[in-house]
């Protein structure tokens, strides 16, 4: 096998000498180069680009001057690239060799014409032969008529519907993997971050129950007392914390505005709810005008008058409660215990009985 390939390239190397020789021959005895234009293809898609290469073989003595191309050749194929021209000299034959990239945006059959190629400073010239260049439209069914042997032009297949295969979705399958662990990973990183805000755990707070509104008051009474401030010649402070308790105290029995208002404002909406109690408002309204004295007028009171505000207080406070708890026994036994409904019987026995008299 070896020697066979070693055969055929001696015997291309043997032929290609001769036609060198030959060639040299024919330019030693004639008096004008050789000249050869070739396209890479003779049909293209519209658009597409084909390679134009054109050689002159000519003696070293001749003043050869190939054409240069600008923009197009022809009326229909554009020029879009021209390469550097390459020479190359072997013994006395010099070879020109000059390349273009055309393209073409018309269909049909193009004729591209000869190209001219000076080689004498007279103006002498030789061209070279015409090529034909054949752009063919890719959306056009092509069908050879059988008499003529010419491509004939036919309409467009319309489109057609291909079956779904569920096998082509393996071929997006790392897609699909990738979109999975894209979101796990989003899912994962709010969960820690959420995890990571939210405390551990609360500790449950035991929260004391909120006192009764008269131990509070009996509580701050007995401080006042303890603190004697009258006797310090306070007064007016004394009265000022006696009052303030019980409108703290009033406020949050019978859910009255007491803080804010006035001695009258307040004996006038506590009046309602201590109606069937004149005892109890009488003595607070005792107090209450005892400090504006102190307060307001700067008279001082006597020492039984304090005594007897501190102790009218402490039975407001007791009074109010008692009879406060006395109603709610009574509203919770009412409940407890209705009120039996009358037997229709009964009443329609009387009614009869009302009637036939």
């Amino acid at each position: 096998m070896t020697s066979i390939l070693a055969m055929n390239n001696s015997f291309r190397y043997h032929i290609f000498t001769l036609l060198i020789a030959l060639l040299q021959l024919n330019l030693s005895s004639a008096q004008q180069p050789v000249v050869r234009a070739e396209l890479d293809t003779v049909a293209i898609v519209i658009g597409d680009q084909v390679g134009l290469t054109v050689n002159v073989f000519s003696k070293k003595d001749m003043n050869v001057h190939v054409r240069q191309l600008r923009d197009s050749i022809g009326s229909n194929v554009e020029i879009i690239r021209q390469m550097s021209q390459d020479t190359t000299v072997e013994n006395d034959l010099v070879t020109y060799t000059q390349r273009y990239l055309l393209t073409s945006f018309d269909t049909g059959l193009h004729y591209l014409p000869a190209l001219a190629v000076a080689y004498t400073a007279d103006g002498d010239s030789i061209c070279t032969p015409e090529l034909s260049l054949n752009v063919l439209n890719p959306f056009q069914k092509m069908e050879v008529d059988e008499a003529s042997g010419i491509n004939k032009i036919c309409d467009i297949n319309s489109a057609q519907d291909a079956p779904f295969q569920w096998r082509e979705l393996l071929l997006y399958w790392p897609w699909f993997v990738l979109v999975l662990a894209v979101a796990a990973l989003v899912f994962l990183a709010v969960w820690l971050k959420d995890k990571l805000k939210r405390p551990e755990g609360l500790k449950p707070v035991k929260v004391a129950p909120a006192e009764p509104c008269e131990v509070v008051a009996i509580r701050e009474l007995e401080r006042i007392k303890e603190e004697k401030l009258w006797q310090h010649n306070r007064v007016k402070d004394y009265y000022s914390d006696l009052t303030d308790t019980l409108r703290r105290y009033v406020s949050l029995r019978f859910g009255i505005s007491a803080l804010e208002s006035t001695t009258s404002q307040l004996l006038d909406m506590l009046a309602p709810h201590l109606a069937d109690d004149k005892d109890d408002l009488d003595k607070l309204e005792y107090i209450l005008s005892q400090a504006d004295f102190a307060k307001f007028a700067k008279l001082e009171p006597l020492s039984d008058e304090n005594d007897k505000a501190m102790s009218n207080a402490f039975a407001f406070v007791e009074e109010t409660t008692r009879r406060q708890h006395e109603k709610e026994s009574a509203a919770a036994a009412a409940n407890q215990n209705p009120k039996p409904s009358p037997d229709l019987n009964v009443v329609s026995k009387q009614e009869s009985e009302v009637k036939d008299a």
